[in-house]
């Protein structure tokens, strides 16, 4: 009697797992197709093209463009992450703002560069639609270390400026994942900030 009960309780154990992996693996979005470019934005989309992720946003440089308004879909196709799995046991494929220039940044010693260089910050006002509800990034938060999160831009001779990327966040009020309060993002469940979107005040 004991052992018949005590199979019936494994098996019972095994349904409530397996209710609970379900739908946990159901809500893990892969994005395992085709990368496709539309204007300065790169997309990654699933095999059966059903929803893509925003993989990088080239920059050209000029502090004075400085938006990115994310497209909410990319040929009807919607777009609901910033980064993201690119396949089964696949590392996380993080979003990044990209540039023209291949002087890597080497930290603030200026001796390190065989280039003159210089260091300055810039934000960029990121616009989120109401699909985005996964990001990751390649940028750290918190408290931002002075030599994190630089992106090179060439200059006409020769030389280099190093940003250091921040967000000014704006996300669509019909965004049921994310809110944005005074240009940070924070996760609608817990009101917890997303930290792979640092802002000017994680400096402080």
């Amino acid at each position: 009697m004991k052992k018949n009960a005590y199979s019936i309780g494994k098996a019972l154990a095994l349904v409530l797992v397996i209710s609970l992996l379900v739908p946990a693996l159901a809500s893990c979005k892969l994005y395992d197709g085709d990368y496709k470019k539309s204007g300065d934005f790169e997309f990654k989309l699933d095999k059966k093209e059903t929803h893509g992720t925003l993989t990088s946003w080239h920059w050209d440089g000029d502090p004075e463009n400085s938006v990115i308004d994310v497209p909410d879909d990319y040929n009807g196709i919607p777009i609901d992450a910033l980064g993201g799995a690119y396949g089964t046991n696949a590392p996380i494929l993080a979003f990044v703002v990209e540039t023209d220039c291949d002087v890597p940044y080497k930290g603030l010693e200026e001796s390190k560069y065989e280039v003159p260089v210089s260091f300055e910050k810039i934000v960029f006002t990121l616009k989120l639609g109401k699909n985005i509800g996964e990001i990751h990034t390649q940028y750290v938060s918190g408290t931002v270390r002075k030599d994190a999160n630089y992106i090179g831009v060439t200059q006409e001779d020769g030389s280099v400026i190093f940003y250091q990327v921040f967000f000014e966040v704006e996300c669509s009020q019909k965004n049921k994942t994310y809110y944005s309060e005074d240009g940070k993002l924070y996760n609608s469940s817990d009101n917890k900030k997303v930290d792979s979107l640092p802002h000017m005040d994680d400096l402080k």
